[in-house]
């Protein structure tokens, strides 16, 4: 296992020792990052010698618990929003899919899987909750854990746009014509005339559509770059 390379790794940063990297770890430095900030806490409240010890693998540890212990409250509610089930149902399914064997093996190493996981379902259920400058934050740093988390990054850019084409399909003359009658009976000449007729109109569409998720995105940015600095 890769434990030993990423404990080492993080006892460099809880020593302060930030310019230290091992070529052999290929994931970004999150995880240690959040294991050194978890320290610095326990050792505010004077709780960390009587518990784990300083940069000790105990410790280490416990911070993917505690990924763990809070991963089913999240999953219950991403469940809830998408899925439309009752708190009960939801619970017990989060309870299940948390209890993954894939996901309960790596909660007692020291490994940069539950973490990734939680920052990548916290982005994505805080987007479905439609919190887009939080999901953005929560989305960084699942980056930092994992970059393979892109693909997640994407598919809530994919949402957005997919939401955002949902609030202007009225203004869809061609897009009116397919919802409003099904596409096995509309014949190629009536699109085609359709498309001829609406064509200019169809371009301020996709023009508009194209300009108001630009807009949102740079609001998002200016937004977290002001409550950054």
């Amino acid at each position: 296992m890769d434990e030993y390379f990423h404990f080492h790794q993080a006892a460099n940063y809880c020593s302060g020792n930030y310019k230290h990297w091992d070529p052999s770890i290929t994931t970004p430095p999150g995880l240690y990052l959040m294991t050194h900030l978890f320290e610095t806490v326990l050792n505010s409240l004077q709780i960390l010698d009587k518990t784990f010890g300083q940069c000790s693998l105990g410790l280490a540890r416990f911070t993917n618990v505690i990924f763990m212990l809070t991963l089913p409250f999240i999953f219950m509610k991403y469940l809830k929003k998408v899925k439309k089930e009752d708190e009960q149902t939801s619970m017990f399914s989060a309870i299940c899919i948390s209890c993954h064997p894939l996901i309960y093996f790596f909660t007692f190493l020291y490994y940069t899987d539950v973490g990734s996981l939680f920052f990548a379902m916290v982005s994505l259920t805080t987007h479905v909750y439609h919190y887009h400058l939080c999901s953005a934050m929560f989305s960084i740093i699942a980056l930092t854990f994992r970059q393979t988390n892109i693909i997640i990054v994407a598919y809530e850019i994919g949402l957005t746009i997919i939401e955002e084409f949902r609030l202007k399909i009225k203004q869809s003359h061609i897009l009116h014509v397919y919802t409003s009658r099904s596409s096995d009976t509309i014949e190629t000449k009536e699109y085609l005339t359709v498309l001829w007729k609406y064509g200019r109109l169809e371009i301020k569409f996709i023009l508009n559509l194209i300009q108001s998720i630009i807009w949102k995105c740079r609001y998002n940015l200016c937004l977290f770059l002001v409550r950054t600095t």
